[in-house]
C-alpha cells in the first residue's frame, strides 16, 4: 500500500506541476496573440496540428538533448499540456457575444477594466474547461514516465504488463481512476462557479 501511494504522489506531482506551468504560459500567451489578433486562425490550427503527435514522440525527442528522469517528463508533459489550454483561452474570448463589446464602447469602459470585468470572466469557463481536459489527459499520459524513469503509477502498470500480472497492472490503474474521477469533479465545480449567471441558468435547464 506503501508503494502505491508513493507512486501515487510521483504521478499525481508530475501532472499538477506541469499543468500549472502550461497555465502560467499559455493563457497570457493566447490572451496576447489574441488581442493583438496575430494571425489568431493560423496559429490555432497550427497548434491543433502539433496537438496530433503522438505524446510518447515528444518524449523520444527529448531524450538526446534532455536524458532521462523526471525533468524530462515534466517538459514533455508541460509541451503537452500548453497546446490544448493555449486553444481553449483563445476558443474563450472568441466566445464572447459581439453585444458585450458594443456596451463597452457605448458605457466608454477602459480597455483594462474591461478586460478584468467582462472578458475574462466570461472567457473563464471555456478556459477552466481547457485546464480539465488537460489535466485529465495529463494523467493518462503521464504513466509514459516510467519508460524514461520518472515513476509514478506507469510503474505498476508496466511491470504489470511486462510480468503479465493482472493484479500488479490493477494496481496502477486504479489510482489512475480515483484521480481522474476526483480531478474532473473539483474542476466541474470550479466551472459552474465562474460561470456567468445567465449560463447557470441555461445550464440547469439543459439548453447548452
Amino acid at each position: 500500500m506503501s508503494e502505491i501511494i508513493q507512486l501515487s504522489i510521483e504521478h499525481l506531482y508530475m501532472v499538477m506541476l506541469s499543468v500549472f506551468i502550461a497555465t502560467i504560459i499559455g493563457i497570457p500567451i493566447a490572451i496576447l496573440i489574441y488581442k493583438k489578433n496575430f494571425f489568431v486562425d493560423s496559429i490555432i490550427s497550427f497548434v491543433s496540428l502539433l496537438q496530433s503527435v503522438p505524446s510518447l514522440a515528444i518524449f523520444a525527442i527529448l531524450v538526446p538533448v534532455i536524458g532521462i528522469g523526471v525533468k524530462l517528463a515534466l517538459i514533455a508533459l508541460v509541451i503537452y499540456a500548453i497546446l490544448p489550454i493555449f486553444i481553449n483561452t483563445i476558443q474563450g474570448f472568441k466566445s464572447i457575444n459581439p453585444e458585450y463589446y458594443e456596451i463597452i464602447d457605448v458605457l466608454k469602459i477602459s480597455k483594462k477594466k474591461a478586460f478584468f470585468k467582462v472578458e475574462l470572466p466570461l472567457a473563464l469557463p471555456i478556459i477552466i474547461s481547457g485546464i480539465r481536459l488537460t489535466t485529465i489527459y495529463s494523467i493518462s499520459i503521464a504513466t509514459i514516465a516510467t519508460l524514461v524513469g520518472a515513476g509514478g503509477l506507469g510503474d505498476l502498470i508496466y511491470l504489470g504488463l511486462q510480468q503479465q500480472n493482472i493484479l500488479i497492472t490493477i494496481k496502477g490503474v486504479i489510482p489512475l481512476l480515483i484521480m481522474t474521477i476526483l480531478v474532473n469533479y473539483i474542476f466541474h465545480k470550479i466551472e459552474l462557479k465562474v460561470l456567468p449567471a445567465d449560463q447557470k441558468w441555461m445550464r440547469k435547464l439543459d439548453i447548452r
